[in-house]
């Protein structure tokens, strides 16, 4: 399996701050503004657009890429972003590199499906979960009958988490979340029992976090029909998802879903050894793993097309940190956010002092951050499609 490394040659004469966008409509406006261009070169490249259902909103979209190879259908990569609204600015960013350095390149035999801003509400207005408060990396689940089950977990921590008032002091809620959790610990509850009542998902506290729904939201159907017509010709699928938040500041951690088999696993660390000098950590999420979460989109692609499905995995970009300062420090933000949302700031200044710190979560202001975040990423695509090129 041989690749020209040419294809991904990243001289960065072009400023990296050029792939970022201050906003949905300026994200994708670049994004389809490269895709026609490459479409101009080339008229077997197919771009569209896909209308997001909307109560206040009629100009949400979910736009795609799809790059045919110029020989063999081999291997289909598929590449999401946005999923989490404020992480598309990252996941964007990335998908917009690839495309400008797809300009004058073809592949040969592994065809690339570009989706971007999966959830365009969250993207332009600056929220984690779509319209309906449903967190969508929740919500692909592949047995629809857990929208039916409790998370009793959640239950317990439920107090911490959601409070029905406006935000008046963002250190009030810091102090409830911290001394909450402080004497749930104190009085026995194991600190991983919290984090997977937390993070697994939930699908009975709509205006809660990490809530599921109680059924698909349309991107799902979407996402079905996109990856189910354009694998059918492939021998093989693989599938990244871009996300940012979660790590080591700078880190990319390659994560991989609940269904995980060994043969996807197996197929996962030839492209990316295990190894301690990697510019990568990865991490084996199956149902063995300390974190289960329902309704990741990874699982959902795994599923879909499991025949021909190699491996399919999160690549999460690492923000602000993990030790456990940081990480209550996240999750601190997350519930403001959401609390601010649904009930309101005591004050505009309140909330202009805040915004800044939530999006800083998903979407770091640092050039270095940005930098590193786009060098490494090239060197994974890179790596992908040394392997799928044949």
């Amino acid at each position: 399996m041989r690749l020209h490394l040419l294809i991904f040659s990243l001289s960065f004469s072009i400023a990296h701050a050029d792939f970022f966008s201050d906003s949905y409509i300026e994200a994708r406006s670049k994004f389809i503004h490269l895709s026609q261009k490459l479409q101009n070169l080339n008229h077997f490249i197919e771009v569209g657009a896909a209308h997001i259902p909307s109560q206040i909103d009629p100009d949400l979209t979910l736009n795609y890429t799809y790059i045919p190879p110029t020989n063999s259908t081999n291997h289909l990569l598929v590449v999401t972003s946005g999923v989490h609204g404020p992480e598309a600015f990252v996941g964007s960013a990335i998908q917009v590199q690839l495309l400008h350095f797809m300009k004058n390149k073809r592949l040969k035999s592994t065809g690339l499906l570009l989706i971007h801003s999966v959830n365009p509400y969250g993207f332009k207005y600056l929220r984690r979960a779509s319209e309906s408060n449903v967190d969508l990396n929740r919500n692909f689940v592949v047995d629809e009958n857990i929208f039916f089950q409790t998370n009793s977990g959640y239950d317990k921590v439920k107090h911490l988490l959601e409070n029905q008032e406006s935000v008046s002091s963002l250190s009030k809620i810091w102090n409830r979340t911290v001394f909450g959790l402080l004497q749930l610990l104190s009085s026995g509850t194991n600190l991983a029992d919290i984090i997977q009542a937390v993070g697994q998902g939930q699908y009975h506290s709509p205006r809660g976090l990490y809530y599921g729904g109680q059924a698909h939201e349309p991107q799902v159907a979407l996402f079905k029909k996109l990856i189910s017509h354009y694998a059918l010709s492939y021998e093989k699928a693989a599938f990244v998802d871009l996300h940012t938040g979660i790590g080591k500041k700078t880190q990319l951690t390659l994560m991989t879903g609940m269904l995980t088999t060994d043969n996807s696993w197996s197929e996962l660390t030839k492209v990316f050894p295990q190894s301690t000098n990697a510019y990568y950590s990865l991490y084996n999420g199956s149902a063995t793993a300390p974190l289960s979460i329902y309704g990741d989109i990874v699982d959902l692609f795994s599923y879909i097309l499991k025949p021909k499905a190699s491996f399919a995995f999160t690549a999460e970009f690492g923000t602000l940190g993990d030790d456990i300062i940081t990480r209550l420090t996240s999750i601190h933000r997350v519930i403001v956010e959401n609390q601010g949302f649904h009930h309101g700031y005591s004050s505009n200044k309140i909330k202009e002092k805040f915004d800044p710190l939530f999006l800083k979560v998903f979407n770091p202001p640092s050039d270095r951050w940005r930098k590193s975040t786009l060098q490494k990423s090239h060197k994974m695509f890179e790596q992908i499609l040394s392997s799928t090129e044949i």
